[in-house]
């Protein structure tokens, strides 16, 4: 197994901190949406809920998958595969027609949520080694910030459903691979 190049020890935890709070809004975006969800589709409070278990489900794939893509692709493919899946599921969840649709959004953004968590963690671990408990507890305490911002977009862009989620998706719009300071990764 080859050893992987790191971008700039900074840059890594600039892209952690963004992704860690766009992972933390999307979590805590869905239960203030619950009832413009319920309203959009006409679902019972029993079923809305569900959004929130196909959220974990395609999390938990994509920690499943990320150490198979981190040791195929290395750090920047499997960046891009996983911003590429939130920016999709996220946008999916906000403009879906169907309940169907905003299920299969969610499974998709969490998988793409689960594979930055792992490679952006890694990342960390790796580029702020032997000492990177400081900087892991940081990235870690950004997603609780994210986990703020997020219901305040929900409650500020009432009732425009959509909004929350377009503009999370636009926030990962900016992919690794684009990256100058993260090529290397």
């Amino acid at each position: 197994m080859r050893t992987p190049r790191l971008a700039p020890r900074y840059a890594v935890l600039w892209f952690s901190f963004a992704s860690f709070a766009l992972i933390g809004a999307l979590q805590a975006l869905y239960g203030p949406s619950f009832p413009m969800l319920r309203e959009r589709f006409s679902i019972g409070v029993e079923q809305v809920s569900i959004v929130v278990s196909a959220q974990f489900i395609g999390s938990f794939l994509g920690i499943i998958a990320s150490g198979l893509l981190l040791r195929a692709l290395g750090y920047r493919r499997a960046l891009v595969i996983a911003a590429a899946g939130f920016v999709a599921g996220v946008a999916a969840i906000g403009l879906a027609p169907t309940w169907g649709m905003v299920l299969a959004g969610a499974v998709l953004a969490g998988a793409g949520a689960g594979l930055l968590n792992v490679s952006c963690n890694l990342m960390v671990a790796v580029s702020f080694r032997p000492k990177a408990a400081p900087a892991l507890n940081l990235i870690n305490a950004v997603f609780g910030v994210g986990a703020v911002i997020g219901p305040l977009l929900v409650t500020a862009l009432e009732p425009r459903f959509a909004l929350p989620f377009l503009i999370l998706g636009a926030g990962g719009l900016h992919p690794p691979a684009l990256d100058p300071t993260l090529a290397g990764a």
